[in-house]
């Protein structure tokens, strides 16, 4: 049993929203941004360039990431390096990479996917929210309780 699996097992007793979170939760095994492919990791390299991600703005540089090159996912959830945090990072064709922790520190020990998102849903969420990150809590929430806001 992982770190993140026993934290969201515990928290899900404490009502639907842990439940949904802990139902789709995800080990996922992200890699270094330099292990992708040539063409998708020279749009991540020119990304860190002019944009600079900021340390502890995971939400922030996914987001803008994608909104970039929408052929990078949005994907939010939890990463374990001391303790299970909410956290974002991006997918390409399903691998996994998370700059904001590789820039500025280590990749975590452990990550699990709860939401993978396009860039339009990204750029809709964000308009609707009024900022980037932390959408599960946004789309849970109109999930199950049908309203949004």
């Amino acid at each position: 049993m992982t770190v993140i699996s026993t934290y969201l097992d515990q928290l899900s007793s404490f009502g639907p929203y842990y439940e949904e979170l802990r139902s789709r939760a995800k080990e996922v095994k992200p890699v270094s941004y330099k292990e992708l492919p040539h063409g998708a990791r020279k749009k991540v390299e020119r990304f860190i360039r002019r944009r600079a991600p900021r340390i502890k703005e995971c939400y922030y540089n996914a987001s803008i990431l994608s909104l970039e090159y929408p052929e990078f996912r949005y994907v939010e959830g939890l990463a374990h390096r001391f303790i299970p945090v909410h956290h974002a990072w991006n997918s390409y064709k399903g691998v996994h990479f998370d700059i904001t922790y590789e820039l500025h520190s280590d990749l975590a020990v452990e990550y699990a996917k709860v939401i993978s998102l396009p860039a339009f849903a990204v750029s809709t969420v964000s308009v609707r929210h009024g900022f980037y990150g932390e959408f599960i809590p946004f789309l849970f929430r109109r999930q199950l309780t049908g309203v949004a806001e």
